[in-house]
C-alpha cells in the first residue's frame, strides 16, 4: 500500500489519471492499470466510502510494483482492489509538504516548450513527468477545434516564460463548457479555485502522433487546478 497525497484525478482516454506525492518520502507517484496506456477505470480507484479520490485527499493506494517508462517515470502498477481514504483533506503537516514541492520559476518539466519529442525521450529519459507550479497571469481559452467541437486551453506565466498548455483537469472542463469561444481571465464570472494563490499539477502525456510521417511528442497537460488552504 502506498500513502500518497492526491494531487491530480484527471482526464485520460474515458477514464482518469491519478498522481500525488507519497507520504514516506514526499515523491511523486501516478498509479496505473494494466488497460492501455495505464487509463484509470471506477473500479480502478473506487474508494471504500463510494466517492472518488479528490485533489488534497490522503490515500491509501494498492500498488502492485514500479514499472516506470522513459516519458513516465513515476507509474505503479495498482492492484484491483479498494483505496482507502485517511483523511480529506490532508493535514498542515501534509500541507507543508505539498508547499515545498511547488516551484516558482524555470523550465517546465525540462524546457519551454509545450511538448518534447519521443525522439528526445528515447535518447534522454526524463527524470519526472510531473511538477507543481505557482501559476502568474492566468487566461482560460476557449477554442474551436478543426472539424467542431471545442477545446480548452490555459496560458499562464511560470517565471518569465509563458505557456499554453491543454486542460484536462474535470471539474474545470465542466466550468468551461458553457462559455463561448474566447479568453477569460482568471477570477472573471467565478473562475478562480478560490482563496490563495492557485496551483497547477502539470502532467506529461502518454506519446501522442496524430501524424505517421513525423515524430510523436509527449505534451504537457495542466491536471488539476487548486488552491492551498491558508
Amino acid at each position: 500500500m502506498k500513502e500518497m497525497i492526491c494531487l491530480a484525478n484527471s482526464r485520460k482516454h474515458g477514464g482518469r489519471c491519478i498522481a500525488g506525492l507519497t507520504v514516506h518520502a514526499g515523491e511523486w507517484i501516478r498509479p496505473v492499470s494494466r488497460e492501455p496506456d495505464g487509463v484509470l477505470y471506477p473500479r480502478h480507484i473506487r474508494l471504500a466510502n463510494g466517492s472518488q479520490p479528490q485533489v488534497l485527499d490522503l490515500l491509501r493506494a494498492p500498488c502492485l510494483k514500479p514499472v516506470p517508462k522513459k516519458y513516465h517515470p513515476e507509474d505503479w502498477e495498482l492492484q484491483e482492489m479498494s483505496w482507502s481514504l485517511k483523511a480529506r483533506p490532508v493535514g498542515s503537516e501534509l500541507l507543508e509538504m505539498v508547499r515545498s514541492n511547488i516551484q516558482y520559476d524555470g523550465p517546465l518539466l525540462g524546457d519551454t516548450e509545450d511538448r518534447l519529442s519521443c525522439t528526445l525521450l528515447d535518447r534522454k529519459p526524463i527524470s519526472s513527468s510531473l511538477a507543481l507550479i505557482a501559476p502568474k497571469d492566468i487566461l482560460w481559452l476557449v477554442q474551436p477545434k478543426e472539424g467542431g467541437g471545442i477545446k480548452r486551453k490555459v496560458s499562464f506565466r511560470l517565471g518569465t516564460v509563458r505557456y499554453m498548455l491543454s486542460l484536462t483537469d474535470p471539474s474545470w472542463e465542466t466550468r468551461l463548457q458553457n462559455l463561448s469561444p474566447g479568453s477569460y481571465s482568471y477570477g472573471m464570472e467565478g473562475l478562480s479555485a478560490g482563496e490563495g494563490e492557485p496551483v497547477f499539477t502539470i502532467s506529461l502525456s502518454e506519446p501522442f502522433q496524430p501524424d505517421p510521417t513525423r515524430p510523436g511528442c509527449c505534451y504537457k497537460l495542466v491536471a488539476a487546478v487548486f488552491t492551498l488552504p491558508k
